[in-house]
């Protein structure tokens, strides 16, 4: 009986504030965890997506939770999405859109209650069909652990409770619930395991579900263990620059045991699915530099033996004009350029501060991202032009430090700077100037050593 469980299901919540947010659908899982918290002395805010998926039928959950939470006076904070037209707009599952709007609407509730945890319905059963159904996918150990019952703000606090002891809590205390018919097709592979595979399972092994859950248990233990063992030899293997770009040697991954495994939790890190891990990984050896793979939040590139994991940016067409008035400050979400006229110059060594001449130097002058066909006279060469791809690729910068390269043109358009990478010819200072420059850059991320 679920309510034999009470002082273990509210241990995690000793000490806190006592403000939880609960995740409420309608169904019988959060109609009975939102029964049960109610009951506590803690301040519970009720959250409730409409999907607008099944009309009449939709309202109707909508009724039910906002009417059971004016009952008991409970804060409510409804959110309204018409999903299927959302997902005209973006690609991907319908299921996985509506989480995203779902926690997103939870983690904004939890940031604006100051709340202590997210608490969601999830029970032992949905565990064991989490477990089957990546074990179906060839899941890795983080996989087949499934769901912790504590995860940063998330908690689940049934997730060691049976559907059986959920429903005989909700027959005992007369808990209104609305049962959603989807639940009950089995076009889904979740429904299929609850409503086929495991009641036929039980006909020949009838303790297959507390097994399950058991084995779960110590395949979290076991994760536990090895994630620790597993980040220090990432961290290890691991180097990070000034611009938040992370890299690996593809020979240093592969000389260690267990290469698969780390190259694997190395990529989910930044949000790639097993199987493009995996694909990337029996390619290994033979990828041409300039490979690159996307995953939903960041992109990987390969070049010349590193592996460089970055955050997905859109390309960048943005520019920016400098009109001529001193001193000049252009701060930006990727650098500065300080301009400024002085009396004396001294030969800096990094190219990221450097001197004109100003009587050389044809304002308005222009900022932006180098492109195919650039030239630039470069300082020493006698007025002879070279490509500014050849330029960047001599400095051996990345495919992605490419792409982030500005140059500054002028009036003309002829670029008169790469900063970091090259002056002109051009604007170079002699004896015979008599007005000087000073143009200073810094990225905002930090100028590479």
């Amino acid at each position: 009986m679920l309510t034999n469980h009470i002082e273990e299901i509210i241990e995690p919540l000793k000490k806190k504030n006592g403000v939880l947010v609960l995740g409420v659908s309608g169904g019988i899982d959060s109609m009975v965890l939102l029964d049960f918290f109610r009951r506590l002395s803690m301040e519970v805010h009720v959250c409730h997506v409409n999907y607008q998926l099944r009309g009449e039928e939709s309202e109707a959950d909508e009724q039910l939770v906002r009417e059971f939470a004016l009952k008991y006076d409970l804060n409510f904070h409804l959110k309204k999405v018409d999903l299927k037209r959302e997902l005209e707009k973006y690609s991907g599952n319908l299921q996985a859109l509506a989480r995203t709007y779902r926690y997103n609407f939870f983690n904004e509730i939890y940031d604006q209650e100051n709340a202590d945890f997210i608490l969601t319905g999830h029970h032992q059963d949905d565990q064991i069909e989490t477990f089957l159904l990546h074990l179906s996918r060839s899941s890795g150990l983080k996989g087949l652990k499934s769901m912790s019952k504590i995860h940063e703000r998330i908690f689940r606090p049934f997730l060691d409770i049976s559907r059986k002891e959920i429903e005989e809590y909700a027959n005992n205390f007369d808990v209104p619930y609305r049962l959603d018919k989807s639940n009950l097709s089995n076009v889904y592979s979740r429904n299929r395991l609850r409503n086929e595979v495991l009641p036929h399972w039980e006909q020949y092994f009838p303790l297959i579900r507390p097994a399950i859950a058991k084995s779960i248990e110590h395949l979290q233990d076991a994760w536990s263990i090895y994630k620790v063992g597993l980040n220090h030899i990432l961290d290890k293997l691991l180097s990070q620059d000034s611009n938040q770009r992370w890299s690996i040697e593809e020979k240093a991954l592969l000389g260690q045991e267990g290469a698969r495994s780390l190259w694997v939790s190395l990529c989910e890190r930044f949000s790639f699915s097993v199987d493009q891990a995996l694909d990337i990984y029996k390619k290994m050896g033979s990828h041409q530099t300039g490979s690159r793979i996307l995953s939903p939040t960041h992109e990987v590139l390969y070049d010349r033996g590193v592996w460089i994991f970055q955050v997905k940016e859109k390309t960048s067409n943005e520019s920016y004009t400098v009109p001529m008035h001193f001193p000049i400050e252009l701060n930006t979400p990727k650098f500065n350029l300080n301009i400024s006229k002085v009396s004396t110059w001294i030969k800096i060594p990094d190219n990221f501060k450097v001197f004109m001449d100003f009587d050389h130097t044809h304002f308005p002058l222009k900022l932006r991202i180098w492109k195919a066909g650039d030239t630039i006279k470069p300082f020493g060469m006698d007025g002879r032009k070279k490509k500014v791809k050849k330029i960047l690729t001599d400095n051996k910068l990345s495919q992605f430090e490419k792409e982030s390269t500005y140059v500054i043109e002028d009036a003309k358009e002829q670029i008169i700077w790469i900063p970091g990478y090259c002056l002109s010819e051009s604007v170079k200072v002699s004896s015979r100037t008599t007005q000087i420059l000073e143009l200073e850059w810094k990225n905002q991320k930090g100028n590479p050593v």
